[in-house]
């Protein structure tokens, strides 16, 4: 008699219990016994939890289980390749490992406040180290806890996109919660430069959970097409949670939540104004929290979006921005409508960047920003999402207000740092899953199909060439800036 054959999600656990053995094994053969058992059983427990989260939910399904292993399985070794680049492969330990910029301030300001080994370097929000000393204080001090918590909550923050993109979506299209999220799942999944930084020891994890947790919650309330159903604790939940873990990790963005408010509820405040009093009087103890652990307050906020001469040093610093700093000139000191003329400029900038190619030694963390084509290709959609809401049919076959909250919140950041920074987009990202699901369930129904193929045509050939010409204006320059070295080094000979 036969054996019955296994069941799908029977055959996903062996293969998931494999992958993490073989990662269990990799580990031991790479670091000393205790290093490697604890970078197993982190970045198990960062796998299993939003694993958990995900196979629970009703609208799970068999595609979406495999996107999410996938993509979940690739982060956890990924992380191990991380930390081996930055302890072992630079002869150093997990307790001193190899870090850079905001990942390094991060580790030494929670050894300082462990057991003050070093000096305190400054830190604008202290919330992530927090979470690393804190987890330290427990486990002991290493580079493996930070990574696998970060990685834990970026894949909790791909769930959350999943689950905003089935409410949004839910009676809006003729596809199903299942294909909505499992869709919502495979555009994340290509995100390169979001996944990235739920290896790296920043903040940006935090960010990202952050937000996803508010997007839901205001999903709640975009309810024109009658699908988004109403969950008030649990929205409650989810907007004060989220807000008190951005007020810790970037309290700056507490801001965005507030738009958020005012372009979802204030269409239809009638109809929402209990529950806009009550989400301010949730996020008000956050602000004035994240307020009083930040290394500035409003004024420092109010001073960023002035500019000044600070901005002008932080972000437009020279080096390969040069080409662009020589066409926008001084932009920081400039008044308001000059930057206002630069926007659309601006903006452009930091949809491309970085660019998909790399000058510098690859590693881990060099060369998944520079895989861009997965966010181009999102991006693209959630484009024509856009231009399709400036037509009555477009209107029409929408989500409603809440598609112009990410919208919002990249024309101000494009605004506020001339577009240098893509890293800080990168929460718009998962804001505009859904609406590139939205377009891809549309097309699927038979509408904008004339429209898209015509929008792609000429998507792809601005693409192509804004990318032919910058690669040539940035060879073009490193190239002089390399002869001019050479000169130097030679007049010192």
């Amino acid at each position: 008699m036969s054996a019955a054959p296994l069941s799908a999600s029977r055959c996903q656990l062996l293969v998931e219990l494999a992958a993490l053995a073989v990662l269990a094994a990799v580990s031991a053969r790479l670091f000393a016994p205790g290093d490697a058992w604890s970078l197993a059983g982190g970045l198990a427990v960062a796998y299993a939890v939003p694993r958990a989260a995900y196979t629970t939910r009703s609208w799970c399904t068999t595609a979406g289980r495999w996107v999410l292993t996938t993509m979940g399985l690739a982060m956890c070794a990924l992380a191990v390749l991380t930390v081996w680049e930055c302890t072992v492969a630079a002869g150093l330990t997990t307790e001193t490992p190899l870090l850079i910029a905001d990942d390094g301030n991060y580790f030494r300001w929670a050894l300082h406040h462990y057991d003050g080994r070093c000096a305190e370097p400054r830190v604008a929000f202290p919330g992530f180290p927090m979470l690393m000393l804190w987890s330290w204080r427990v486990l002991g001090v290493s580079v493996v806890w930070p990574i696998a918590l970060n990685v834990l909550l970026t894949l909790l923050a791909v769930v959350m996109t999943a689950a905003t993109t089935r409410r949004l979506l839910a009676g809006v299209t003729r596809q199903s919660d299942g294909w909505h999220a499992t869709a919502a799942l495979c555009m994340t999944a290509v995100l390169a430069y979001f996944l990235s930084q739920g290896l790296r020891v920043q903040k940006e994890a935090m960010v990202y959970l952050s937000i996803t947790c508010i997007g839901y919650a205001l999903a709640g309330m975009n309810n024109r097409h009658g699908g988004a159903e109403r969950q008030p604790w649990r929205d409650a939940v989810l907007w004060a949670g989220g807000c008190l873990m951005l007020a810790l990790a970037r309290t700056t963005y507490l801001y965005f939540a507030l738009i958020g408010l005012a372009v979802v509820g204030l269409p239809r405040f009638r109809h929402h104004w209990r529950t806009l009093l009550a989400a301010l009087a949730l996020a008000a103890p956050a602000i004035a929290l994240g307020n009083h652990l930040a290394s500035y307050s409003v004024e420092g906020h109010l001073d960023i979006v002035r500019g000044g001469y600070y901005m002008q040093k932080a972000f437009l610093s020279g080096t390969t921005q040069q080409p662009y700093l020589d066409l926008i000139g001084d932009y920081f000191m400039q008044p308001v409508w000059r930057r206002l003329a630069i926007l659309p400029l601006a903006c452009c900038v930091q949809f491309v960047i970085p660019f998909p190619w790399v000058y510098t030694s690859p590693t881990v963390l060099t060369v998944l920003p520079r895989l861009a084509w997965g966010w181009y290709a999102v991006g693209g959609m959630v484009l024509f999402y856009y231009l399709m809401q400036f037509t009555r049919g477009g209107r029409r076959l929408g989500i409603g207000a809440w598609a112009w909250w990410p919208a919002a919140i990249y024309v101000i950041i494009a605004y506020v740092v001339a577009g240098t920074v893509h890293r800080y987009v990168l929460p718009v990202e998962l804001l505009g899953v859904p609406l590139a699901v939205t377009v891809l369930a549309r097309l699927r129904e038979g509408e904008w199909r004339r429209a898209f193929r015509r929008w792609a045509l000429a998507y792809v050939l601005a693409l192509a060439t804004t990318l032919v010409v910058c690669h040539h204006i940035q060879t073009t320059y490193l190239q002089q800036l390399d002869d001019y070295y050479r000169r130097v080094v030679k007049l010192h000979e």
